[in-house]
């Protein structure tokens, strides 16, 4: 990402020798072009996660690696941090996008261990727990109501009586899409046996998945 934000620069910022491109540079170099010819602006803590990547790289190739699996895990998530948002400020898009969508969960899962609270997930700003009851959600297909299994009413087929609703492509409250399930707790969710609004109705919600917490 880094030699592809210098050679939307300039294609022969890529190269050892400018006059002569053949070689591309190495990622120390890339780094150092970034900083002292193109000035980005990047944190210290930016610059020191890259040269940790930069050690690890070199011991794997060397066969040196002497950090234990937790720790090189930690790692991991720090370097997942940093060109998840490394990509949002320098390339102008989300890495998320870029990511299959079988793999959305294990982004989800690392996301979990940013240091930073926010990122931005779906073109907005939210909770780095966010991510992951956004996809288990679309998992949870009915509330189950004393002992009775409703199935959930999806974004876009809301009713409430005569009120006509308009339907923007995501929810402004939880981000799914038309068609989607919300993300339990959103105010947008209509109950399923009263019809009324999910997080304000009466009815007793009992959702399996103890892991997501509904506030109704």
């Amino acid at each position: 990402m880094i030699k592809e934000k210098l050679r939307r620069e300039n294609k022969f910022f890529v190269y050892e020798n400018i006059d002569k491109p053949k070689n591309t540079i190495s990622l120390s170099t890339a780094l150092d072009r970034m900083i002292n010819i193109l000035d980005i602006p990047l944190a210290k803590q930016d610059i020191e996660t890259i040269r940790k990547a930069i050690h690890i790289r070199n011991q794997m190739m060397h066969y040196e690696v002497d950090s234990s699996i937790i720790e090189l895990q930690s790692n991991y998530s720090i370097l997942f941090e940093f060109v998840t948002s490394f990509h949002y400020r320098f390339l102008g898009s989300e890495l998320h996008d870029n990511i299959r969508e079988e793999l959305w969960e294990v982004e989800a899962e690392l996301i979990k261990f940013f240091r930073s609270e926010l990122l931005i997930y779906n073109a907005e700003e939210v909770h780095k727990n966010f991510p992951k009851d956004f996809l288990e959600s679309k998992y949870i297909e009915e509330y189950e109501i004393i002992g009775i299994g409703y199935p959930r009413i999806r974004y876009g087929n809301e009713k409430y009586g005569e009120l006509k609703l308009t339907f923007q492509n995501k929810c402004s409250e939880c981000l799914v899409k038309i068609g989607e399930f919300h993300v339990p707790g959103c105010d947008v969710e209509q109950c399923p046996k009263c019809y009324g609004q999910a997080i304000s109705c009466d009815c007793n919600y009992e959702i399996e998945d103890e892991s997501i917490e509904v506030n109704i």
